[in-house]
């Protein structure tokens, strides 16, 4: 399998050069990395990772493949994708496609065959930066592209991630068209600010109906479920940076039900 050149740019002038994988397209977002050893079919569906180019520091990413259990949300959040080394032969029992293919069929780019630990490196130095990665382009012209982008900071993650209405979850997410009666589990309305599938899946395996609630849920409507208990499923954690409420409709409902913040679970009801 032959692969085409693919470049990586960084704020601060710095140039990476390696060969390119997924899809041949461009991509910009903040530079952040993983030290995660496995797991990084989660990583590319978390929604926390929205928006972002994402470094992994274990040296061989896409050895077992890409399989339908472990996804994290409903599609592929990253912007970008970063690794050292890409097996382009996975070798699992519940593969049903390669790393490569899997960022093909959603239009996300990658990069392989560069020091990420150099990169790294930096980035523990002197924090996240922004950055732009595209295959078959040079780097004068990705540093165009980054100047004309907004920046991450600059836009609403928490909104795009979002679900857009309610939901069931039930092994997965069901469109909710009205309210129905309580049965005898305990109900938790989760109000996802970037939920990852996990909390939801712990949730109902501890006996809980869960119902799923979009960003902009206003209190009114979330407690007219009549909840047991009220969770705000917030992953987008980057995106909160320094202020927990970025709009005046959070500030309003949360003074009403409270809030639970990133990925220690906490209740209100």
């Amino acid at each position: 399998m032959t692969h085409p050149k693919a470049t990586l740019v960084l704020e601060d002038g710095s140039v990476y050069e390696g060969i390119g994988f997924g899809y041949p397209g461009v991509a910009v977002g903040e530079v952040v990395f993983n030290t995660g050893m496995t797991g990084y079919q989660e990583v590319l569906t978390d929604p926390s990772y929205a928006g972002q180019i994402v470094v992994m520091t274990y040296p061989l990413i896409g050895n077992y493949g890409i399989n339908p259990d472990d996804y994290e949300s409903s599609r592929i959040q990253v912007s970008g994708f970063v690794v050292r080394e890409l097996c382009t032969e996975p070798s699992n029992f519940r593969a049903q496609k390669s790393l490569h293919e899997f960022l093909a069929d959603h239009r996300i780019p990658g990069i392989a065959e560069i020091d990420t630990r150099r990169l790294v490196r930096k980035l523990r130095i002197y924090g996240v930066m922004m950055g732009a990665l595209g295959v078959n382009k040079t780097a004068d012209e990705l540093f165009d592209l980054l100047k004309r982008s907004p920046r991450y900071d600059e836009l609403d993650y928490v909104q795009i991630v979002s679900t857009k209405q309610f939901h069931l979850w039930d092994g997965g997410l069901k469109p909710l068209e009205r309210i129905f009666p309580k049965g005898e589990r305990l109900r938790v309305v989760a109000v996802d600010l970037g939920t990852k599938f996990n909390i939801l899946r712990s949730l109902q395996r501890r006996g809980c109906e869960v119902i799923v609630a979009p960003a902009k849920a206003t209190a009114q409507e979330i407690l007219a479920w009549e909840p047991d208990v009220q969770h705000f499923a917030l992953a987008a954690k980057k995106r909160l940076r320094g202020d927990c409420c970025t709009c005046k409709s959070d500030r309003s409902r949360n003074s009403r039900l409270g809030t639970g913040w990133c990925f220690v679970l906490q209740w209100t009801g």
